[in-house]
């Protein structure tokens, strides 16, 4: 599986409105794709952050919580890819039962 369907799966699974704030992101790397770019592009990989930043910021503001942008923005494209299997697998296995 390559990242962007990775990233395709667990975005279909996230709860509605965490769905709807994150459209633009998951649209932003299709459309670089659309437009020929591959995922071991640097720009494929900034777009995957992106979608995670984005993700992480709903999500504190949901729960009240203090973020910090630029900490979060920090974070290496491998940090945000290690989450994401970490989530699909959390995502599959709930599904199981």
């Amino acid at each position: 599986m390559n990242d962007f369907e990775l990233l395709k799966a667990v975005h279909n699974k996230l709860p509605q409105a965490y769905k709807e704030v994150q459209v633009p992101y998951l649209k932003r790397y299709s459309q670089f794709l659309a437009q020929g770019g591959g995922f071991t592009d640097e720009r494929a990989k900034q777009l995957f952050r992106q979608y995670w930043v984005g993700y992480f910021i709903f999500h504190y503001q949901q729960k009240q919580k203090e973020y910090d942008f630029w900490e979060l923005n920090a974070r290496p494209y491998e940090v945000q890819l290690k989450f994401a299997k970490k989530m699909y697998a959390q995502l599959v296995e709930s599904n199981r039962r």
